[in-house]
């Protein structure tokens, strides 16, 4: 398959191969309209997301539309900018496009008229077969109404991301039969919605009806003891609904974990930024001692207490199959440590682990660290904020030298001396999947740097980096500048 991706570095034209199929220009900062011809006769794939769209651009990319519409099947135009001209002359060409599987337009802001013009050409595509639609943050109430609306008929989706656009009571009956009418829809993401209760629980009954969903983000909502129970009504009816997003929503959570007990097939949970008491954590540690699939446990700042965080620990080390588990903000006491270093050992598929500001104590960190060398699966490991001692950190090197996997480590504010440091980067110089290191606000010597530099030179996978707030010497900068624009995937680093 012909790609072509382009650089931020050139500024001529990029896209002269008109058979050419697939076109990621995302986040390029270039002027579209001249780094792509208009005649691609067999694109696939385009995605100009995270760029600003001039509605000269725009008329340029309703051309591309035009001259691939029997080819053209996916269309990222997220975080554009577009204004209403642009909308509209976009899509007005989309009604040209025959085989449109998915389409992102989110983070625009879309008028009330651009979004009828959109609607219509939605409407026109419903014949066919559009799986994919993204249209998070691009509503007011009265625009999202004719998009609802015109879409309501369209029964290919699978997926389908409507949120952070207000829903009111207008907007019910068109989302509803949405909702139900799409008996194939795997993934719905209703997060920022601002429903009342009336329409929560509308939205919810209707849910009821379609059995296929997979993943279901309610985020950002307020969710009452009514509508709590109603979730989990969804959650214990849906023998498909594996994946749950609860976080920032005020929930009650007794009420839901008492009706969820049946959702055996759960294993994704999030309840990020939900205050827990006592009596919460235990019908959670209940539910999770009987769910044993569960692989996906996100209560990073959770305000829980010392109790509540032993209770829900507690009942983890029953679970021997997870994949991810944040418990940043979370205070672990020594009671807690000894039961959270039994999960990293029971857990040996373990992907994701984030202990960040859980006020681990340094001797703490020690047996976590020996318990993390047996995970040796870990592709994401965050132990922000915590004090690693010379003796913690070279425990942790063990574990990044036995890692093989590794793609994204953070260690920040961790008040590491400079033999804890050298411990660290002497073993990321073999870690060669490394894509993201953050060692922000750590004390960096010239021995230090030069091992950092090594490290850089080493890997030809890094992206991201983040020294940010470090107290570096002269000699060491000067050997990291050396290193720097050798790194051709770069994509940030913050000094």
């Amino acid at each position: 398959m012909a790609t072509e991706r382009v650089s931020d570095a050139v500024n001529s034209v990029f896209v002269t191969n008109a058979f050419v199929k697939h076109v990621d220009m995302s986040d390029c900062n270039l002027l579209l309209r001249k780094a792509i011809q208009p005649d691609l006769c067999r694109l696939e794939y385009l995605d100009f997301s995270l760029n600003t769209i001039t509605d000269m651009d725009a008329v340029k990319i309703a051309q591309i539309f035009r001259s691939s519409r029997n080819t053209l099947k996916h269309i990222y135009l997220s975080k554009c900018k577009l204004q209403e001209f642009a909308v509209i002359t976009i899509a007005d060409a989309l009604l040209y496009v025959k085989f449109l599987h998915s389409l992102d337009i989110s983070d625009n802001s879309i008028t009330k008229q651009g979004a009828e013009r959109l609607a219509a050409a939605l409407q026109h595509m419903s014949t066919f077969n559009l799986m994919h639609l993204n249209v998070f943050n691009c509503f007011t109430t009265a625009s999202a109404f004719s998009v609802y609306e015109m879409i309501k008929g369209i029964k290919t989706f699978q997926y389908v991301n409507l949120g952070a656009n207000v829903v009111t009571w207008s907007l019910v009956d068109p989302l509803i039969f949405l909702l139900s009418n799409n008996r194939q829809l795997e993934y719905v993401n209703l997060s920022s919605c601002n429903f009342t209760e009336p329409v929560f629980l509308s939205i919810l009954q209707a849910l009821l009806q379609v059995t296929t969903i997979k993943c279901l983000n309610l985020a950002s909502n307020l969710i009452t003891k009514k509508v709590a129970i109603q979730v989990a009504v969804v959650a214990s009816t849906n023998i498909k609904l594996c994946d749950i997003n609860l976080s920032i929503t005020k929930l009650k959570i007794s009420p839901l974990f008492r009706y969820v007990e049946n959702a055996h097939f759960l294993q994704h949970l999030g309840l990020s930024h939900n205050i827990i008491g006592e009596q919460d954590s235990k019908e959670i540690a209940n539910f999770l001692m009987k769910n044993h699939n569960i692989k996906h446990l996100d209560f990073s700042w959770c305000l829980l207490s010392e109790i509540g965080v032993h209770n829900i620990v507690s009942a983890i080390v029953t679970v021997t199959s997870l994949h991810y588990l944040s418990m940043c903000s979370c205070h672990i006491n020594n009671t807690s440590k000894k039961l959270l270093a039994g999960i990293i050992t029971n857990n040996r598929s373990l992907l994701h682990l984030n202990l960040s500001k859980t006020k681990l104590q340094s001797t703490d960190m020690v047996e976590i660290a020996k318990a993390l060398q047996r995970s040796i699966s870990l592709k994401h490991l965050m132990l922000d904020d915590i004090d690693i001692t010379n003796e913690a950190a070279y425990e942790l090197s063990v574990t990044i030298k036995e890692n093989l996997l590794l793609q994204h480590l953070s260690l920040i504010d961790c008040n590491m001396q400079e033999d804890g440091v050298l411990h660290i980067t002497k073993v990321l110089q073999n870690v060669s999947s490394l894509k993201y290191l953050s060692l922000s606000d750590t004390i960096i010597s010239d021995v230090v740097a030069e091992n950092i530099a090594v490290v850089l030179s080493s890997n030809t996978r890094l992206e991201y980096l983040d020294f940010s707030n470090c107290d570096w010497e002269f000699d060491g900068l000067k050997e990291l500048n050396k290193v720097l624009p050798k790194l051709s995937r770069l994509k940030q680093s913050v000094f």
